[in-house]
């Protein structure tokens, strides 16, 4: 479990930087609706990481709507990491 922790922080450190240093602006409307895939992801993407309650929204993700409730204690901890 330790080696499991150590490797996800490693790994959100490195995005943790990625996203700095490409962090600007949130893009307008319009990119968020363009028909470049490109494009729109990338805006869906910054304004998702600005999300107030982020954390929450992804554990109710992980633990309600991908079924991490099922698997129990395992899944409840698994989503709370």
């Amino acid at each position: 479990m330790a080696w499991w922790i150590e490797r996800h922080n490693r790994y959100s450190s490195m995005e943790a930087k990625a996203l700095i240093e490409e962090a600007g602006p949130i893009h307008s409307l319009r990119e968020i609706f363009s028909p470049d895939p490109l494009s729109r992801r990338k805006s869906l993407k910054q304004l998702g990481y600005r999300l107030p309650g982020r954390p929450l929204i992804v554990f109710l993700y992980l633990y309600v709507f991908r079924l991490g409730v099922l698997d129990g204690r395992a899944g409840l901890i698994y989503c709370r990491l």
